[in-house]
C-alpha cells in the first residue's frame, strides 16, 4: 500500500506525464526574489551541454587551432536560443509532449510525422556521444584513484541510473545545477582572470584574430562538431520542452479553457524567456572559457586530446597555469561536469525514446503508471547501450566528435521545424505566437544555421 502512495505521489508531482489541470494554476511571480525561485531548465540543459561540448569538443577545437575559430563558438552560443524559445512557447501554449507537437508537422510516415522519426533518430544517434561521455566518466575516474577505466565507467553508469530512475525533473535539477555550478564558475575565473599571470596568457591581437571569420580545411570536422555540440544543440532543444513541462510552465498556466489563460501563459513565457537568456550568457560565458584554455594552453604545447589520454591532456589546462596540485581538482570537477551531461541526456533519451515509439505505435503510453514504466526501462536500456558501444570502441573524443557531426545534421532540420512551429501558432494562437521581430530573428538565425553547416561539409568535401 506504501508504495502505491509512493507512486501516486510522483504521478501527481510529475507535470510531463498527466494533462494539466485547473488545481495546478499559479500566478506568475512579479518580484525577482520569487522569479529566481521558478527558473531551472535553461541550467538542466547547461548541464548537458557543458560537458561533452564546452569541456572536450570546444577544448579539442581550440587545441587544433588556436584562436583562429573563436567567432564560429560565439556565434555557436548566439543563433540557437531563438530555436530553443519557439520549442518551449508551443508546449506552454498547447500543453502537448515533444512527439504530439512534433506530429502536427505535415508529413506522414508509417502513421506519424517525419519530424517524429527523426526526433527519435536523433535520441539513437546521441548514444554514440554519450558513450564516448560514459568513456570521459571512467578515464576521470581513474584518473584520480586509479583502476580499470571501463569498470569504473560502468559503475558510474550505474548510479547514474539509481540516481534519475524516481524520474522527476526536480530531482534532476537539483543535481544538474549542483554538479555544473562549481566548475563553471571556477573555469570562468581560470580562462579570464588567472591565466593572463601566467605564460600562456593570450593577447588583444589574438583575440583579434579569432573574430576574422577563418575556416581552417583540416579541422572541419571537429569545427562543425563544435558548432554543433556547443551551445544549445538539436538535442537539447527537443529534451527542452520535457524541463519546461516538467517545471510547470505549461502547467500552471492552466488548462486553455480556464479563465485568464492567455495572460497567464504569456507572462509564464516570460518567466521561460528570462530564464532561457540567463542560462545562454552563462553557457556563452563558459563555452569561450573553455575555447581560450584549449587554444592558450593546449595549442602552445601541441596537445590535442584524443584516446585513453583526453582527460589527462584536458587535465593539462590547469596544472599547467595553476600548478601540479590541481590534476586532482580538475579530475574531480571533470567528473562531476562529465556526469552531469550523463545524466540530463540519459534522462532525455529516457523520455524521447518511448514517447516517440508510442507515436509510431510500437507500445501504448496512455496512462501516468505506463509512462513512469517506460521511462524507467530506458533508463537503463540507455546507458547499456552507451556502455556497450564503448567497449566496442573505446576511444572517448573520436566517438563524442562523431556524435557531435551527427548532431550537426539535425539542427538545421531543428530549425525548419521552428519555423513551421511559429507559423502553426500564429494560425492557432496567435496571442502567443512570436512578435514579428522574433520571427524575423528566429529566420536570420535558421539561415546562419542551415548556412554554417552547409559550408563546414563544403569544405570539409572539397579538401
Amino acid at each position: 500500500m506504501r508504495e502505491q502512495e509512493k507512486e501516486k505521489a510522483v504521478e501527481d508531482l510529475d507535470y510531463e506525464i498527466r494533462p494539466r489541470t485547473h488545481n495546478d494554476i499559479q500566478e506568475p511571480p512579479r518580484r525577482w526574489a520569487e522569479l529566481i525561485r521558478k527558473f531551472g531548465p535553461t541550467f538542466v540543459i547547461m548541464g548537458a551541454i557543458v560537458g561533452s561540448g564546452e569541456l572536450i569538443v570546444t577544448t579539442i577545437l581550440g587545441a587544433k587551432v588556436g584562436f583562429v575559430m573563436l567567432w564560429m563558438i560565439m556565434l555557436s552560443v548566439s543563433v540557437k536560443a531563438i530555436v530553443q524559445e519557439q520549442f518551449g512557447r508551443f508546449i506552454i501554449s498547447t500543453d502537448d509532449s515533444l512527439m504530439d507537437m512534433l506530429d502536427r508537422i505535415p508529413g506522414k510516415i508509417f502513421g506519424a510525422s517525419w519530424a517524429v522519426w527523426w526526433a527519435v533518430a536523433l535520441m539513437i544517434s546521441i548514444l554514440i556521444a554519450m558513450a564516448g561521455i560514459v568513456g570521459s566518466i571512467g578515464l576521470a575516474v581513474a584518473g584520480f584513484f586509479g583502476g580499470n577505466h571501463q569498470l569504473l565507467g560502468a559503475i558510474a553508469a550505474i548510479i547514474g541510473i539509481i540516481l534519475i530512475l524516481r524520474g522527476l525533473y526536480s530531482d534532476l535539477e537539483k543535481i544538474i545545477v549542483t554538479l555544473v555550478g562549481i566548475f563553471s564558475i571556477l573555469t570562468i575565473f581560470l580562462s579570464f582572470f588567472l591565466l593572463q599571470a601566467t605564460p600562456y596568457g593570450y593577447s588583444a591581437s589574438e583575440l583579434v584574430s579569432g573574430l576574422t571569420f577563418s575556416f581552417p580545411a583540416a579541422a572541419w570536422v571537429v569545427a562543425l562538431s563544435a558548432f554543433a555540440i556547443t551551445g544549445i544543440t538539436a538535442n537539447e532543444v527537443i529534451t527542452y520542452t520535457y524541463w519546461v513541462k516538467g517545471k510547470g510552465y505549461a502547467a500552471w498556466s492552466g488548462p486553455k479553457e480556464s479563465e485568464g489563460f492567455f495572460g497567464r501563459a504569456r507572462r509564464w513565457i516570460r518567466v521561460m524567456d528570462t530564464d532561457l537568456v540567463l542560462g545562454a550568457i552563462m553557457i556563452g560565458v563558459t563555452t569561450i572559457a573553455f575555447y581560450l584554455l584549449g587554444a592558450s594552453v593546449l595549442h602552445r604545447l601541441g596537445q590535442v586530446p584524443s584516446g585513453f589520454e583526453t582527460v589527462e591532456i584536458l587535465s593539462r589546462m590547469y596544472t599547467e597555469t595553476l600548478g601540479a596540485w590541481t590534476r586532482y581538482l580538475f579530475m574531480t570537477a571533470a567528473f562531476c561536469i562529465l556526469y552531469s551531461t550523463y545524466l540530463v541526456n540519459t534522462a532525455g533519451i529516457a523520455r524521447i525514446i518511448p514517447d516517440g515509439l508510442r507515436k509510431i505505435g510500437v507500445i501504448t503510453m496512455k496512462t501516468p503508471k505506463q509512462r513512469i514504466f517506460w521511462r524507467r526501462v530506458f533508463v537503463i536500456a540507455g546507458p547499456a547501450v552507451m556502455f556497450l558501444l564503448y567497449f566496442a570502441i573505446a576511444r572517448p573524443a573520436w566517438l563524442i566528435v562523431v556524435g557531435g557531426v551527427i548532431v550537426g545534421l539535425s539542427m538545421p532540420v531543428a530549425s525548419v521545424i521552428a519555423i513551421w512551429l511559429n507559423r502553426i501558432m500564429k494560425r492557432q494562437d496567435p496571442q502567443l505566437a512570436q512578435s514579428s521581430t522574433l520571427t524575423g530573428i528566429l529566420l536570420v538565425c535558421a539561415a546562419i544555421i542551415i548556412g554554417i553547416t552547409v559550408t563546414g561539409f563544403v569544405i570539409g568535401l572539397l579538401d
